[in-house]
This record gives C-alpha cells, sequence and structure tokens, in this order.
C-alpha cells in the first residue's frame, strides 16, 4: 500500500513540475478548426488522458474475446464427452 502511495506521490510531483514548466500559450490547428489560446501543458495532459483511455478500451476489448474464446473452449471440453458417451450408446443400439 505504502509503495501505491509513494509512486503517487512522485507522479503528482512530476506533473505539477511539468506544469509549472509549461505555461506557454498555444493554438491547436486542425484541418479547419483552431483553439482558443491554452496552456500547452494542458494539451499534452489531455492527449495523454485520451491515449490512456484508448489503451483502455482496445485491452478491454481484446480481454473480452479472450475470455469468450476460453469459455467456448471449456464449455465445448465439458459438451464432448458426454456428446460422445451418447453417440457410442446410440451407435451400439
Amino acid at each position: 500500500m505504502q509503495f501505491y502511495l509513494i509512486g503517487a506521490l512522485i507522479f503528482l510531483t512530476t506533473m505539477l513540475i511539468f506544469v509549472f514548466q509549461n505555461q506557454q500559450l498555444v493554438k491547436i490547428k486542425f484541418i479547419t478548426w483552431v483553439s482558443p489560446e491554452v496552456s500547452l501543458a494542458l494539451v499534452v495532459i489531455l492527449a495523454a488522458c485520451f491515449g490512456a483511455l484508448i489503451t483502455f478500451l482496445a485491452e478491454r476489448f481484446r480481454s473480452i474475446k479472450k475470455m469468450q474464446v476460453f469459455r467456448q473452449k471449456s464449455l465445448g471440453g465439458k459438451n464432448q464427452p458426454q456428446e460422445s458417451a451418447r453417440t457410442k450408446g446410440s451407435a451400439g443400439a
């Protein structure tokens, strides 16, 4: 628990240093859209947050697909011997 607290404090300290050192105002241009002037630190932090969100969503989607495959394999393994036993019984009759 203390490891996470120390890590969070180090992260917060570095973020504060980053914000205070990058207070320049910048305009964002995208195709024809131009933003009002905003802090460079805000732009970088928002870009990092959106990147983290996209990464989280992609990983979540991958883990859901992986879990579905695992469930299909585990259910298939349980049903397969039962089906073969039924097949053997009906083949002998």
